[in-house]
């Protein structure tokens, strides 16, 4: 197979200018073999659209990791220059009427292969925030390239995805669920709208209404009526009967385009009278809930008792989990567009960033004056805990911890205590003994810009998305249900190694003693002209 989508076709001059500018600098100094690492990470969560008592906004306590896929499909398709961004390139000059591009350095740009090893969270994991999602190691101009593109990609597909997820357990209770369709396309902010359509189904939805979407990634493709298709026609049963005339095996009827209960009864006429089977009701204004019982009784008591009913007015996920959860409405399905797409809970705006961690060899820290925008020092890795399982035969994962990339902790099981030290709540220090069990949510992509997994050998778009909702299915078996609460959901701890977290503190006080040395020397210097 080969990909197909706008991701593929995007070319690699995709980025931002200053990659390609310290790329320059790099390339003329002769530092073309420097090698360093990089660590992507989400910094705070998404709200989740609900406020506490006090008014402070509740958030969703985890991430669905997504973009990995999509990314590949623009990397692995496009990743030299063609001669047309070259000449681009070259085109470009200083304040001072140089070139800022020599020629040198867009022939290699032009025919130098990615030597880039990728280590990951798979599309469908779980993350939660200051854990590396993605480590990139490699040719350092070669890894500063891909800081706009992945970035891009990740914080996107994670932000919808983990929305998404909060749509899907909306629309579940404890012995069945509603199924979910995207009906984004039109809301979308993204041309195409591959990535709504895409990271809704990788989080359980059923389907899309975006036939891009079906034909790229072999999503369900799903479709009713509108209500133009009604107005345009003398009357709502003349457009019933077109419809069950020349599409007989697609009848889900939009019933609300002049009154609700009419159009259930005339549907239902319409269908009895062509012996058609009644799919489905579509509710797409009113009070859902209300109309939904009127409805039901209606399609029972005219024997059409395997009726479905789908409501598509306006929905986000506090309204379907009041509808459905509590009010247990009578409803089967939902179809939701813009209160998803655009992110609306999102107001703070998902924030994943891209830190150098590592230099031929060397652990780098970034230093700020807000302690949340200071990095922990080197390469890290994460290793996930999962409790033993309890009378359900369910365990779940227990916690995670950042610990070096070098730290011998074992395989499978902790050969030692790991105390685990939240970096948000340093008092709530938690000890993990010896034996626990635990797995490496990171693993190996690619080697040396080679491919390490055969759904991304094969660039089998489909694969790769179905995999990573089954990924995603099994992590949220996998996560506690204080954690999938809608309303007040109780946070998941990631803390950090406490040996790591020293090391960051002996790092910070050093810098600062090193400032402020340099600032007490100009303080007290003697005048010019003066001695001692």
């Amino acid at each position: 197979m080969a990909y197909n989508s706008l991701f593929s076709k995007t070319p690699a001059i995709f980025g931002d200018q200053y990659a390609y500018t310290m790329g320059a600098v790099d390339f003329k100094a002769g530092e073309v073999d420097r090698v360093s690492t990089s660590q992507i990470f989400f910094r705070e969560l998404i709200n989740n659209g609900f406020k506490d008592g006090e008014g402070e906004d509740l958030k969703i306590p985890y991430f669905v990791v997504a973009g990995l896929g999509p990314f590949f499909e623009w990397f692995d398709n496009n990743w030299k220059l063609t001669d047309d961004e070259a000449t681009f390139y070259a085109s470009l000059k200083d304040p001072g009427g140089e070139r800022i591009y020599p020629d040198a350095y867009l022939q290699y740009m032009q025919t130098e292969p990615a030597h880039i090893s990728i280590d990951a969270m798979l599309e469908g994991e779980l993350a939660f925030p200051d854990e590396p999602i993605a480590r990139l190691t490699g040719p350092h101009l070669q890894v500063e390239r891909l800081e706009a593109g992945l970035l891009n990609l990740i914080t996107a597909h994670s932000g919808w995805s983990t929305i998404a997820s909060q749509f899907w357990l909306a629309a579940q209770r404890l012995t069945k669920h509603a199924s979910l369709y995207e009906f984004a396309a039109r809301r979308t902010p993204e041309w195409g709208g591959l990535g709504t359509s895409r990271s809704a189904y990788l989080a359980g939805w059923d389907g899309t209404s975006n036939m891009y979407a079906g034909y790229t990634y072999g999503i369900p493709t799903a479709g009713t009526m509108a209500h133009a298709f009604i107005m345009v026609r003398e009357s709502e049963v003349e457009a019933f009967t077109t419809w069950v005339k020349n599409m007989p095996h697609m009848g889900v009827f939009l019933v609300d385009t002049y009154d609700t209960i009419e159009g259930v009864r005339n549907a239902i006429s319409v269908c009895k009278q062509h012996g058609v089977k009644l799919r489905g009701i579509r509710l797409d204004s009113g009070d859902v809930d209300y109309l939904s019982h009127l409805v039901r009784e209606e399609l029972d008591a005219a024997g059409f008792k395997d009726t479905i009913i789908m409501a598509s007015d306006s929905l986000n996920v506090g309204a379907i989990h009041q509808i459905y959860q509590v009010k247990e409405a009578p409803l089967n399905s939902f179809g939701v567009g813009g209160n998803y797409s655009t992110r609306r809970q999102d107001t703070k705006g998902i924030s994943a960033v891209m830190k150098a961690a590592r230099v031929n060899g060397r652990n780098l820290m970034k230093f700020s004056n807000a302690a949340d925008k200071s990095t922990l020092p080197g390469i890290h890795d994460v290793i996930r805990y999962i409790e033993p399982a309890k009378h359900n035969g369910i365990g779940h994962y227990a916690g995670d911890t950042i610990i070096p990339y070098d730290l011998d902790v074992g395989s499978g099981r902790l050969n030692r205590e790991i105390v685990s030290i939240p970096r948000r709540s340093p008092n709530g220090v938690k000890p993990f003994p010896e034996g626990v069990e635990f797995y490496r949510p990171i693993v190996s992509v690619t080697k040396d810009g080679k491919h390490l997994l055969q759904e991304f050998i094969d660039q089998d778009s489909h694969a790769v998305l179905k995999n990573a909702r089954a990924r995603f299915f099994h992590s949220m078996q996998m996560l506690a249900p204080e954690h999938k609460q809608i309303i007040s959901p109780r946070l998941y701890i990631a803390g950090i190694e406490e040996g790591l977290l020293d090391d960051q503190a002996h790092r910070v006080r050093a810098n600062n003693l090193n400032i402020q040395r340099g600032r007490q020397a100009r303080r007290f210097a003697p005048a010019p002209g003066k001695t001692g």
